[in-house]
C-alpha cells in the first residue's frame, strides 16, 4: 500500500476532523460526538493493523509492550478501574472515562505500531496541526471580530470566541500548542507550510494573548521559561553553533516583541486595557474571584482524596461527591451553580482514582518528560531536536494548565497527547524494536482492541441520544409540558447515561414533572431514586422533602430539609419549610429560627407571611 495512505487517513484525518466537529443538539457541544469518533479512529485504526499483519508486515508488539511506558499506562487503566467498581454511585459516567482513558492508550500503541517504520512522521504530525491551527484561528478571529463590532471586549464576553473548542479556555490551551508546532514549521518546512507555520504561531500568540486566559498565560510563561533553559543546555553541549542560536534567538525574541506590542496596541485602541489590566492582577491576586473559588475547591477535593486513598472515590464521582461541602464563602454561592470539575486534573485524579493512581500518572508525565530532553540534547538531527523542543515546550504548557483546567476530560486533549507520546516513543524506540523472529502474536491484541472500540462506539451513540433526549425535555420543560419531559426522561438509557453535566439526576427532571401532574406517589419515586444516585443535591433533597411532607412523613422531609441548608446555608426555599415543619409541630422557636435564615429571600413571596405567622405566635 502507498506510504502516504496512512498519513493522510490516520494523521491529519484524525487531528483535522475530530477537534472541529460538534452538535448543537446535546448540552456538551462536543463530548459525546468526539468521544464516538475518537472510538471509531481506534477501530479503523485497529482494523488496519490487522490488515497490515495479514500481509506478513511483522510488527514489534511483543517488544512494545515491555515498554515502561506502556507499562505504567496499563497498570493505570487497571487502577483507575478499582475504586469506579466498588464506591461509585455514577457507573454510567464511570465507565464512559474509564473507555476514554482505554481508547487513549489503544491509539498511542497503534500509532507506534503503523508508524514506526515512517521517519517522516513527525513532519506530517506537525503540519497537521499547523492545519488545524489554521482553520481554528480563522473562526476565532472572525469570532472577535464579531465582538468587537457588537459588544466592548470584557474578560466575560471573549467567552465567544471558542472557536470549535466550545469553551474559550479550551481553545486558548491548543493555541499554545500551534504556537509550537507553527513556529516549528517556519523553521524547518519547505514550499508552502514554512510562511503557513509563521502565520500560525504568530496568530496563535495573538490570540493567546488577546483571550485573557490566565492559567494559559502562566502555562506559556512556564513553558518558554523552561524550554529556554534546555535550549541553552543544548547549545551548551554544542559548541561552533553560535550562529544558529543567535539567528533563532533573535527571531523568537522579535516574534515575541511584536506580538506583545500589537496586543497591546489592540486592547488599547479598543478601550479595553483596563480589562486587560485586570486580568493580570487577578492571575497573582489568589484571594479573591474565580481562583479564590478554585482554591476551595481544590482543598475540599484533595480531603475527598484522603478518604479513599487507594483507590480513590471512582470515575465519574467528584461532581456528586464534591457537593457534600456545599459552596460556603464562594463567589458562586447560590443554588443554580454546580461545578462539573475541579478545575485541577492532578487532584481529580486522586480523588476518583486515588492516590497510587495519581503517583503512576506523574510518573507517566516524568518518563515523557525524560525521554523528550534524551532526544533533544543526544541527537544528531536538528531538525528532531527542534520539534521535540517544541513538543517539551508544549507538554509543559499541558501539564501546567492541568493545574488549572480540565484537559484529561476532553477528547481533543487525549487525541493529541496520544500522537505526541507516540511520537516521542517512536523515536525512543527506533532501531531497538526488531521484530521476535517467529509467528507475530498481535491479532488477539488487535481483536481486543476492535471489541473495546466498538463498544465504545456503542455507548457513546447510547450517552448522545440519553443527551439528546435530555436537551429536548429541558426545552418541554420551559413549555411547561410536564407530560413532554416525562416523555422524553423515559427514552434515555439509564445504563450509559443517568445526570447531566450540572449533577442532576435525570430521574429529577421527571419527578418534578409528576409533581407539577400532581402524580405524588410517582413523584415520590424519581426523587428517591434520584437521591440514591446523588445524595447530595440540594433540589433533590428539598423536593424529595416536600413530597414526604405532603404523605405526613414529617420527620423524614425534616430530615431532607436540614440536610438540604447543611449543604448550602442560603438554600432559603428549604429554611421556609423547616419554618413551616416547626410551625406545625408547635415548636415556635425553631420556627422562628429558621425563618430568620431566610431573612433574605426577595426571590418569593412566602417570607413575609410565614414571618408574621410566626411572630404572632411568638406574641409580637
Amino acid at each position: 500500500m502507498k506510504t502516504w495512505f496512512p498519513k493522510v487517513l490516520f494523521c491529519y484525518l484524525p487531528l483535522l476532523l475530530i477537534p472541529i466537529v460538534y452538535t448543537t443538539n446535546t448540552l456538551d457541544a462536543n463530548l459525546q460526538i468526539r468521544f464516538i469518533l475518537l472510538a471509531t479512529f481506534s477501530v479503523v485504526l485497529s482494523g488496519y493493523f490487522l490488515y497490515r499483519l495479514s500481509k506478513k508486515e511483522v510488527f514489534p508488539f511483543q517488544k512494545l509492550i515491555r515498554e515502561k511506558y506502556i507499562i505504567l499506562y496499563f497498570l493505570y487503566l487497571i487502577m483507575s478501574s478499582t475504586g469506579l467498581l466498588i464506591y461509585s454511585v455514577n457507573m454510567a459516567d464511570g465507565m464512559f472515562d474509564w473507555f476514554k482513558i482505554a481508547l487513549g492508550g489503544i491509539i498511542l500503541l497503534l500509532l507506534i505500531l503503523i508508524f514506526e517504520k515512517h521517519s517522516d512522521f513527525f513532519r506530517h504530525f506537525a503540519r497537521a496541526m499547523v492545519l488545524l491551527g489554521a482553520i481554528s484561528c480563522t473562526i476565532a478571529l472572525i469570532q472577535l471580530g464579531n465582538i468587537m463590532l457588537n459588544e466592548t471586549i470584557t474578560h466575560s464576553v471573549l467567552y465567544n470566541m471558542s472557536a470549535t473548542f466550545g469553551h474559550k479556555n479550551i481553545l486558548s490551551e491548543f493555541l499554545l500548542l500551534f504556537v509550537a508546532f507553527g513556529f516549528f514549521g517556519f523553521l524547518h518546512d519547505k514550499k508552502i507550510w514554512k510562511p503557513a507555520g509563521a502565520i500560525v504561531a504568530f496568530l496563535s500568540l495573538l490570540l493567546l494573548i488577546s483571550s485573557m486566559t490566565r492559567a494559559v498565560w502562566v502555562a506559556f510563561a512556564v513553558a518558554s521559561l523552561s524550554t529556554a533553559i534546555v535550549f541553552f543546555i543544548s547549545i551548551r553541549k554544542r559548541k561552533g553553533r553560535r550562529r544558529i542560536f543567535n539567528k533563532r534567538f533573535l527571531l523568537i525574541s522579535a516574534a515575541l516583541v511584536s506580538v506583545f506590542a500589537l496586543s497591546i496596541f489592540f486592547y488599547s485602541r479598543l478601550d479595553s486595557i483596563s480589562t486587560f489590566q485586570k486580568q493580570l492582577q487577578k492571575t497573582t491576586n489568589l484571594k479573591q474571584g474565580s481562583a479564590n473559588e478554585r482554591i476551595m475547591l481544590w482543598k475540599n477535593t484533595a480531603r475527598l482524596a484522603t478518604e479513599h486513598p487507594l483507590t480513590g472515590y471512582g470515575l465519574g464521582s467528584w461532581r456528586i461527591e464534591i457537593l457534600k461541602f456545599g459552596k460556603k464563602g464562594m463567589e458562586n454561592n447560590n443554588n443554580l451553580t454546580f461545578y462539573q470539575r475541579p478545575h485541577n486534573d492532578f487532584l481529580w485524579v486522586a480523588m476518583e482514582q486515588g492516590i497510587p493512581a495519581l503517583l503512576i500518572y506523574l510518573l507517566l508525565a516524568a518518563l515523557l518528560l525524560r525521554y523528550m530532553l534524551k532526544i533533544v540534547l543526544t541527537s544528531d538531527n536538528q531538525e528532531k531536536r527542534d520539534f521535540f523542543l517544541m513538543m517539551f515546550f508544549g507538554y509543559i504548557g499541558y501539564l501546567v494548565f492541568s493545574c488549572f483546567s480540565f484537559p484529561k476530560e476532553r477528547i481533543e486533549h487525549i487525541l493529541v497527547q496520544s500522537f505526541a507520546v507516540s511520537l516521542v516513543l517512536i523515536e525512543r524506540t527506533r532501531g531497538k524494536a526488531t521484530a521476535p523472529s517467529g509467528k507475530c502474536k498481535g491479532y488477539i491484541p488487535g481483536v481486543i482492541f476492535i471489541a473495546i472500540g466498538g463498544f465504545s462506539i456503542f455507548a457513546g451513540c447510547e450517552r448522545i441520544q440519553s443527551e439528546i433526549h435530555t436537551f429536548r425535555a429541558f426545552e418541554q420543560r420551559e413549555r411547561l409540558n410536564w407530560k413532554g419531559v416525562i416523555t422524553e426522561i423515559d427514552k434515555t438509557n439509564p445504563a450509559f447515561y443517568i445526570i447531566d453535566a450540572t449533577s442532576t439526576p435525570l430521574l429529577w427532571y421527571r419527578g418534578m414533572a409528576n409533581f407539577n401532574l400532581n402524580h405524588f406517589e410517582e413523584a415520590t419515586k424519581d426523587f428517591e431514586n434520584a437521591f440514591r444516585i446523588n445524595p447530595n443535591h440540594i433540589h433533590v433533597l428539598n423536593n424529595l422533602g416536600t413530597c414526604y411532607e405532603k404523605s405526613g412523613e414529617h420527620k423524614k422531609a425534616l430530615e431532607k430539609f436540614e440536610k438540604a441548608v447543611e449543604i448550602s446555608p442560603v438554600f432559603y426555599e428549604a429554611w421556609l419549610n423547616i419554618c413551616a415543619i416547626k410551625f406545625n409541630a408547635g415548636d415556635i422557636d425553631g420556627a422562628y429560627n429558621a425563618v430568620i435564615q431566610a431573612k433574605n429571600d426577595s426571590t418569593q413571596g412566602r417570607y413575609l407571611p410565614y414571618l408574621k405567622a410566626v411572630m404572632q405566635a411568638k406574641g409580637h
